[in-house]
């Protein structure tokens, strides 16, 4: 059994998995676009957030060698600060 961990940082997004004993297993990583409409403000587009997500997720279970059913807890974290977890 595994969990995936996603970070969606400022300038990326990055899938990683690992073992219940907290070993990393494999990790991908892809950067986005940020939009700065001025100096104290940035937007992303959330649908670079979705593809990043897709697309470093299927990475690193690909690195793995990993089964998608062995994959039983998801925590998702952002620079926002906020973050949730579900166990299945």
């Amino acid at each position: 059994m595994y969990v995936a961990a996603l970070d969606l940082g400022t300038t990326g997004g990055r899938t990683m998995l690992y073992d219940f004993s907290g070993t990393l297993i494999a990790s991908a990583y892809q950067e986005w676009s940020s939009i700065y409409p001025s100096p104290a403000f940035v937007e992303q587009d959330a649908n670079a957030w979705w593809e990043t997500i897709k697309l470093t997720s299927e990475a690193a279970l690909k690195k793995s060698g990993i089964d998608p059913s062995e994959v039983v807890s998801l925590s998702i974290t952002n620079q926002n600060s906020w973050n949730f977890s579900v166990i299945g």
